[in-house]
């Protein structure tokens, strides 16, 4: 009887595993890490529970750029050389892409995973890989520019990079105001504060920090540095 019970969970634990014949189902966010090759199309799977490679993907194209849904189990990526977004689903092992009018820089997930918006040449169009829609187009935009959601996903930050033109483009009505993040020259990404009330770029032309308070709608701080700033960071909030 022991060892017949043995055997039966033994046969849970394999079939359970994404080692096993079955594919595997990479959805749960917190575990899998995806590592792409520069010149190849395949994607290392590592279960970072473990310290395993256990499986390794193939994609359509060579991505330049990736992103991971935790929510919603999709991994999304362009490659550079078409005017495309890939969206390969993790859990049911299907790939299709949506197309846009110009070929796509960069991609940014909501905190909701369902959600990305999507870097053009001088405009960002918001989609939902998920249903396959496109929604919302946030233009003009003059590249270089950088795209940061908030913790919660209710506003969109699009600085654009060469003068520090900052929009605020609030995501569940499509309302917006603008900003101007340092002195008019060319300016860091932008950094966000955990409770986004706080946003920060580095001024590239002064060697300053400077620091706008949001619900205050007014500037917080700019901090003169010996050197020229080239990455900020904000520490994580923790509660005690």
């Amino acid at each position: 009887m022991a060892i017949k019970k043995f055997a039966a969970i033994a046969l849970l634990l394999i079939s359970a595993s994404p080692l096993a014949d079955e594919p595997g189902r990479y959805d749960d966010g917190a575990r899998w890490a995806f590592i792409s090759d520069k010149t190849s199309t395949q994607v290392a799977v590592v279960d970072t529970f473990n310290h395993t490679h256990v499986d390794t993907l193939t994609l359509k194209a060579v991505p330049t750029a990736m992103e991971v849904s935790d929510v919603q189990d999709m991994l999304i990526y362009i490659d550079g050389k078409t005017p495309q977004v890939y969206i390969y689903d993790l859990v049911e092992k299907t790939h299709w892409t949506m197309g846009v009018d110009s070929i796509p820089y960069s991609i940014t997930i909501a905190p909701d995973g369902a959600r990305v918006a999507v870097g053009l040449n001088n405009k960002l169009v918001m989609m939902e890989p998920l249903t396959k829609r496109s929604l919302e187009t946030i233009a003009p935009l003059a590249q270089p520019y950088s795209v940061n959601f908030d913790t919660g996903g209710y506003n969109l930050y699009i600085t654009e990079q060469d003068n520090g033109r900052t929009l605020v483009w609030r995501v569940h009505d499509a309302a917006s105001k603008e900003l101007q993040l340092g002195s008019g020259g060319a300016v860091s990404e932008v950094t966000l504060s955990p409770d986004a009330r706080l946003v920060m770029v580095s001024d590239l032309t002064k060697n300053t920090v400077n620091v706008w308070d949001l619900f205050m709608e007014q500037e917080f701080a700019n901090i003169e540095l010996a050197d020229t700033p080239w990455r900020l960071m904000s520490a994580p909030t923790v509660n005690t």
